[in-house]
């Protein structure tokens, strides 16, 4: 996922955080889900550290046994920086292992760890551990949601249309003037992830549109958006020139990105939201070619 900004508000959020990277060890990356924390971070270590060596860890899938091996198993040196997403996904046990693996990080070892949750809520509730909380958030900084930074929609729109439409091999110049207002007026509560699945979907729209009518069209239109990206309303929005298996599938990878979504990529959560079988569920993304990064 690009890092790209034009807002005022973030930039001074990324020069802020920089002029701490070489003092201090922890710094929580706090925000909603599909917010671009991870890609905060990372903006932060390429423009202060990108000499150093970067691992991640995604706590959604991490347990004790995760932080059972020296840091050096993780690819980390002296010098490294080290990227924990989601660390409020840990279970007690866990985030008992990650405070004791963590006393064992040398001080050259730079520490971001994202969250969507509120640790101080989290403790007062005992799900997280008062310890482990005041050790990640000495350094606490918030990400906006996309709404409160309208700036950054159109430039991110843009970056990630250069990239589906490459990926799609279909040649797209930009969007439309009513699809530049949908997309400035859409309040995407899912956020930056939601904007890329908004575009890829419409993407994918355009492609199949052109390779069905032909034509020659290379602006994404607000049609492209309500067919691709966000599930219609009623049954009259689809395009009927579509075949039925096309429509299912195009409404089942939409239903299943925006489950996804809500619990943050977590395909076990989904799955039991949506009622099947986790392997059905990795089934489908698979055969959909849903694109479950972060």
């Amino acid at each position: 996922m690009p890092f790209i900004v034009e807002s005022a508000l973030m930039r001074e959020k990324i020069d802020w955080v920089k002029r701490f990277t070489s003092s201090a060890q922890y710094i929580l990356v706090l925000g909603e889900s599909g917010a671009g924390k991870s890609a905060f971070a990372g903006e932060i270590y390429r423009q202060a550290r990108p000499a150093t060596p970067l691992a991640v860890i995604n706590c959604v899938f991490a347990d004790e046994e995760s932080f059972s091996s020296d840091f050096t198993g993780c690819g980390l040196k002296e010098n490294g920086t080290l990227l924990l997403e989601e660390v409020s996904a840990l279970t007690l046990s866990a985030q008992s292992a990650l405070l004791v693996w963590l006393e064992k990080l040398p001080s050259g070892i730079l520490v971001f760890a994202t969250t969507r949750n509120d640790l101080e809520q989290e403790v007062s509730r005992k799900a997280f551990s008062k310890n482990l909380a005041a050790k990640l958030g000495l350094l606490p900084v918030y990400i906006p949601p996309l709404r409160q930074r309208p700036e950054d929609i159109l430039p991110l729109a843009r970056a990630f249309l250069e990239r589906y439409s490459r990926l799609c091999k279909i040649r797209i110049d930009g969007f439309d003037d009513a699809a530049r207002e949908a997309l400035c007026n859409h309040r995407w509560p899912g956020n930056v992830r939601e904007l890329k699945n908004s575009v890829e979907a419409a993407c994918l729209h355009k492609a199949r549109g052109v390779a069905v009518c032909g034509g020659s069209e290379t602006l994404i239109g607000k049609e492209n958006l309500r067919q691709g990206a966000f599930i219609p309303d009623s049954i009259e929005q689809y395009d009927t020139r579509l075949p039925l298996k096309t429509a299912l599938d195009m409404f089942k990878s939409a239903f299943i990105k925006k489950t996804l979504n809500e619990f943050d990529g977590n395909r076990s959560k989904a799955a039991q939201s949506l009622e099947i079988q986790r392997t059905y569920l990795s089934a489908l993304i698979k055969t959909l070619g849903i694109d479950n990064s972060l």
